[in-house]
């Protein structure tokens, strides 16, 4: 059994004026087991919100000259690789975010298809190709991306500078650690 207490703090906005906080469950369950849907569940509400393009219509969102074509499930996270790292090849692109092979060669066609990249010869391996953003791309990414950081700074704009590092360190140590638990033959 879930206790639930209610923590109400005046720095929360919203249609729920304080936080909702579970005590442990009776009977020894331990660790977060007892928090797993919660937790899930607000990580797929936070991928929702902060996806580029959400709420705004089903294939564009933004004004004017601010519409960011919608994306295939993971072209953005290859984008911002593409943007931020340089050229990849499609097979590297899979190895570094742990995703099939073929989603990530739908997500990069997709891409190709917008204008978001483009597929060059690889100067070390002319048989092989590498992918590179278009300044649309770069273009494209840097919209998407001061959107994000808007939101989020408008987001946590009463939240003290701990909170927010808190958070980030604690979400960086989730993901380090879902990607071993996820990945248990790699470990050395």
């Amino acid at each position: 059994m879930v206790v639930l207490v209610m923590d109400f703090d005046q720095r929360t906005t919203g249609p729920v004026q304080g936080r909702c906080r579970a005590s442990a469950p009776a009977g020894g369950e331990a660790g977060l087991e007892h928090y797993a849907d919660r937790l899930t569940r607000e990580l797929m509400r936070i991928r929702r919100l902060l996806r580029p393009g959400v709420g705004k219509g089903e294939h564009e969102s933004g004004r004017g000259d601010d519409r960011l074509p919608r994306m295939e499930r993971g072209g953005y996270m290859v984008l911002a690789m593409l943007v931020t790292e340089g050229p990849h090849r499609v097979k590297e692109l899979a190895e570094r975010t742990r995703a099939d092979p073929s989603g990530v060669s739908r997500a990069v066609s997709a891409l190709v298809e917008r204008g978001l990249a483009e597929r060059h010869a690889d100067p070390d391996d002319g048989r092989a190709t590498q992918l590179v953003a278009t300044e649309h791309g770069r273009e494209m990414f840097a919209r998407a991306r001061a959107r994000r950081r808007a939101l989020l700074s408008k987001a946590t704009a009463a939240w003290s500078e701990d909170d927010v590092v808190g958070l980030v360190e604690l979400l960086e140590r989730l993901t380090a650690d879902l990607e071993t638990a996820s990945h248990p033959d790699e470990q050395t």
